[in-house]
């Protein structure tokens, strides 16, 4: 037996019927033919060809391509009926359609479609490629829609398991398959090639950093697989939160924050989910994205911050000059589970999360808990940070486990400087929202008018008019210009002067603060020898300073109002210009955001409420997770293996848990066996969900089927030619190698699966 493989015949044209009708009539009787797809997109003459084919060939097996689901303009039915309509055709001359069996050769047709995965398409392409005028889909289906379409119905076929297994399909399921020597000028078609919806879904799983800036749906879909999550619903009952039942969601953000911070610390162990290398990476995402462009916008590979950014080296901030060469961490986000599993791991009394997981938790905590809407939190996140903007009174934005305030963002304390650094001197990379994202490098899937919105909204939070406080603010946190200023106190019908450095030492050891409510407490508690009772005449009143800047109406904001200021400072202060300008920059940010221009596919925005029960959320999204990748992608963020496809939990657990792999290391198998036994037998996640190897790694707890999951890894790792299979029977998992390795399972599933 033999097998050959064919796709593109188009047979429409008369070159290649020709070449077709030619084919032996004897040559190929006991082989198989693999054919991948557009033949043709009449009923009529693919009937023929599927007829002919049975005559040259033992069996023919085929899946559909785009051309052969092209529809005429007078035709009823569209292109998904059409696809159901061929299915039926080929039964009817015995053309196979399903996975075959034959000795030891599986042959699995895998269904797909493009998503744009490989590239955004072109003027040019939208001009001439066919599918465009010529595909007709149900409402609402956009490419995306179509692709999660096909890619779903593959999940019956991948159950398949042989000593050898050959898949086939029309698209492509990676773009590095492409010669790497076609130029880029040649690379038009690349957009509607195929899709990695296989690698989108398998990144949901793992999340690592790098995951998410290729994939930015990923943030919202880790928000909303916290939103499904159990864990977050139960803090509503926390007597702290049922206090403020009818207050406003303000007041409830002031409270979460005081719980998050008791109940979570910032991690930056970057050893917490192992290493892995920088070509290993790149070449996942290979076609998507270059080594320059990521080394622009993260800090594993290659960036490096603004010049002022921190006072050591970027790298060693984050711990990062460790690691030489290629070899780099995985920074992997971590579901609301994972964080609050970190109290198990030694040295660790709560939950622990970094940035991006911590920004994740707020967001679904925010909705949950505080009664925030959905559409009023915006996800924001450069090359070393995350952060949320809540649109509620004059906006709030989270910062690791604190929230800042408007009126905090101008205090001038270190805390908030630690708070500005990401926005101050980063190019924000991805914004997210429920209606869609934008990325730096192009792709926009945001509505128009509600990123507008939001830069509007960001604009006015991070820009205030100066006052006294402000003013007050600004020298605190730039203490040199302090020696150039006094303050002024009226006692008793007298006028008293104290310098700024000295009221500023008063104020660091007072809970009073200047130019606050409590302004006059702290100038009640200065020593009267440190007042003098007449003005330094080489120094400005901070108050008189302010009575010019009200009586003229100078906006500092304003390029040509500061020149006004400069020169009323000029008798002061030394090089005034540079006062101002700091001065500016202290009441004034400009948010470098991505600019919204780009392409992107677009989605219907996701609609849930905080009226809405978990259930109901749950079911909302289920329903519309056919025409919104994000939702889709949740649950595979949400590890709800009941809804979703187990192939890309499989490819995640085996291509990126290296923690356990290294833990296992100088053990045998039967000593891993026996130390997985000794752990406790609880996923940290409920229902059908299921952990990854390194969690169960890492937490020292599992369910049977995560276990052996580990377990098959472990081995796989060692002997990667094994053939391993692992068979789930609801209560008892057993690993199926040379030996068999029993567990118990409470999840209740009934699988098998081939690793």
């Amino acid at each position: 037996m033999r097998v050959f493989t064919v796709s593109d015949l188009h047979l429409d044209h008369q070159e290649n019927k020709r070449w077709f009708n030619d084919l032996s009539a004897y040559d190929y009787q006991n082989d198989i033919l693999i054919l991948a797809g557009d033949l043709t997109h009449e009923l009529t003459i693919l009937a023929k060809a599927f007829q002919f084919l049975k005559t040259r060939f033992a069996q023919v097996l085929f899946v559909p391509g785009n051309h052969d689901l092209w529809v005429s303009t007078n035709h009823e039915y569209d292109s998904m009926e059409k696809f159901h309509q061929i299915n039926l055709l080929a039964e009817d001359y015995g053309i196979i359609t399903k996975p075959f069996t034959t000795n030891s050769f599986s042959f699995i047709p895998l269904l797909g479609w493009y998503d744009y995965s490989f590239g955004k398409p072109l003027d040019e392409l939208f001009r001439r490629w066919a599918d465009y005028t010529r595909c007709k889909w149900p409402d609402n289906f956009d490419t995306g829609a179509i692709t999660n379409n096909f890619v779903s119905m593959n999940e019956a076929f991948l159950q398949a398991k042989n000593k050898f297994v050959i898949s086939y399909s029309h698209f492509v399921p990676r773009i590095d398959v492409m010669p790497h020597y076609i130029p880029a000028d040649r690379r038009l078609l690349y957009p509607v090639l195929g899709s990695i919806q296989l690698e989108k879904r398998s990144s949901a799983i793992t999340l690592s950093d790098m995951e998410i800036f290729v994939f930015p749906e990923l943030m919202y879909s880790l928000v909303l697989a916290n939103i499904m999550s159990p864990v977050i619903w139960r803090w509503r009952e926390e007597e702290c939160f049922k206090r403020l039942k009818g207050k406003s969601p303000y007041k409830k953000l002031m409270r979460l924050k005081q719980f998050i911070m008791d109940n979570y610390e910032f991690n930056l162990d970057l050893d917490t989910w192992g290493l892995t290398n920088k070509d290993v990476e790149m070449k996942r995402f290979e076609g998507i994205i270059s080594p320059e462009e990521i080394a622009k916008s993260n800090a594993l590979f290659g960036y490096h911050g603004d010049k002022y950014y921190f006072d050591v080296d970027i790298r060693r901030h984050f711990g990062l000059d460790k690691y030489d060469g290629d070899i780099i961490p995985y920074w992997k986000t971590e579901t609301v589970e994972a964080m609050t599993a970190f109290r198990r791991k030694e040295g660790y009394t709560t939950g622990a999360g970094e940035c991006v997981s911590l920004a994740a938790l707020y967001a679904a905590a925010a909705f949950i808990v505080c009664g925030i809407p959905f559409e009023d939190i915006y996800m924001i996140l450069t090359p070393l940070h995350s952060q949320n903007f809540f649109d509620v009174q004059d906006g709030v934005l989270s910062n690791n486990r604190r929230i800042v305030t408007k009126s905090m963002w101008f205090n001038g304390t270190a805390l908030i400087e630690k708070a500005q650094r990401a926005l101050r001197n980063e190019q924000v990379i991805i914004v997210a929202h429920s209606t869609g994202y934008v990325h730096c490098l192009g792709a926009s899937t945001i509505e128009a008018d509600v990123y507008e919105y939001f830069y509007d909204r960001l604009s006015k939070y991070l820009s205030t008019e100066l006052n006294s406080l402000v003013l007050a603010n600004f020298l605190r946190s730039n203490s040199k210009y302090q020696k150039y200023f006094q303050f002024c106190r009226h006692r008793r019908g007298e006028s008293m002067f104290v310098k700024a450095e000295v009221l500023f030492h008063y104020e660091h050891d007072s809970n009073m603060r200047i130019s606050e409510e409590t302004f006059n407490k702290l100038l009640d508690e200065v020593s009267d020898e440190d007042y003098t009772p007449y003005k330094n005449v080489e120094r400005l009143c901070c108050e008189q300073f302010m009575a010019y800047i009200n009586y003229e109406k100078i906006d500092i904001r304003q390029a040509e109002q500061r020149q006004a200021a400069v020169k009323y400072l000029n008798p002061f202060v030394p090089e005034p210009e540079v006062f101002v300008d700091e001065l500016f920059s202290f009441v004034h940010m400009e948010p470098r955001l991505p600019k919204s221009e780009g392409s992107g596919v677009k989605t219907e925005p996701i609609k849930i409420s905080v009226d809405q029960s978990a259930e109901q959320i749950i079911e909302y999204l289920e329903s519309i997770r056919s025409s919104n990748v994000t939702a889709d992608l949740a649950f595979y963020a949400y590890r709800d293996m009941s809804r979703c496809e187990w192939e890309p939990f499989i490819k995640a657990a085996i291509e990126r848990n290296p923690v356990s792999i290294e833990a296992a290391k100088d053990k045998t198998i039967e000593q891993v066996y026996e130390e997985l036994g000794r752990m406790d037998n609880e996923s940290i996640y409920d229902g059908k969900r299921l952990g990854q190897p390194d969690e169960v790694a890492n937490y020292q707890t599992g369910d049977g089927v995560e276990k052996a999951i580990l377990l098959a890894n472990v081995i796989r790792s060692r002997e990667p030619e094994k053939s391993i299979e692992i068979d789930i029977d609801d209560n008892e998992v057993l690993v199926k190698t040379t030996a068999q390795y029993r567990f118990g399972s409470r999840k209740g599933f009934k699988k098998t699966l081939a690793i």
